[in-house]
């Protein structure tokens, strides 16, 4: 419930003017020793006259509105984790070839762990399968190649396959991203299967093949074989 509030009205100012001075009035609508009332009006003491009073701008109080706190749906922008790559420097591009070894290879059986072990696993080694050399890689015209870095750095690959009791491989899938195909955007993704070949940094002396230079022999000009002579007709001698 609204309680209205009581409204003062101001009296307004009176005036006593007498001949050469005036003087306010204490009671309202009394000029005290005679002189003319004048209503709404002051008296100047350095003029001597009842003046009306200027009109002074009076601001009224504006209405201040209090700011209620409001819930309002805020729109939040959930962050989704992008995965950040960033590419491998210092390890050269490999050119890799299939081999075959020139004595019999006896499997060994090593223990291995990476980043898709939980812990180290028994891993059989089958036999070498390829040779990797660090290489130069250019563009696809053949332009800016860049000289390997480890030159001497080699990779023989063996055949592996996981030891007996050891948990089968739970495929997963990885994003990867390199300087193969830069038109796409997105990431390659790949589907891991199961571990195939493990790679082992090697030294490596190649053995030339031994080439004999093969002279082209001098052409022997071959004799015709001689005309055949047809035999002397035989002739009838008369009797």
């Amino acid at each position: 419930t609204v309680t209205p509030t009581a409204t003062v009205t101001p009296t307004p100012p009176h005036c006593c003017q007498l001949d050469s001075y005036c003087r306010g009035v204490q009671t309202p609508g009394v000029c005290p020793g005679g002189g003319q009332l004048v209503i709404n009006a002051l008296c100047d003491g350095n003029s001597g006259m009842c003046v009306s009073p200027t009109p002074s701008l009076t601001l009224a109080p504006t209405p201040t509105r209090t700011a209620t706190n409001t819930a309002t749906a805020t729109g939040t922008v959930t962050a989704t984790a992008t995965a950040t790559f960033t590419l491998p420097m210092g390890v050269d591009p490999y050119k890799c070839y299939r081999i075959r070894a020139s004595a019999t290879f006896q499997e060994k059986t090593v223990t291995l762990v990476d980043q898709f072990d939980d812990e180290p696993r028994k891993t059989v080694v089958l036999k070498p399968y390829m040779l990797c050399n660090p290489s130069e890689k250019g563009d696809q015209a053949g332009n800016k190649l860049t000289p390997p870095l480890h030159p001497e750095t080699h990779l023989v690959c063996y055949k592996i396959r996981k030891a007996k009791g050891e948990p089968k491989f739970e495929r997963r899938t990885v994003n990867t991203r390199n300087e193969i195909v830069p038109e796409v955007i997105n990431t390659e993704k790949f589907t891991v299967i199961k571990p195939n070949f493990l790679c082992i940094p090697s030294e490596k002396t190649e053995v030339l093949p031994t080439r004999t230079a093969t002279s082209a022999s001098a052409a022997t000009p071959t004799s015709a074989p001689p005309t055949a002579t047809a035999p002397p007709a035989a002739t009838n001698t008369p009797p």
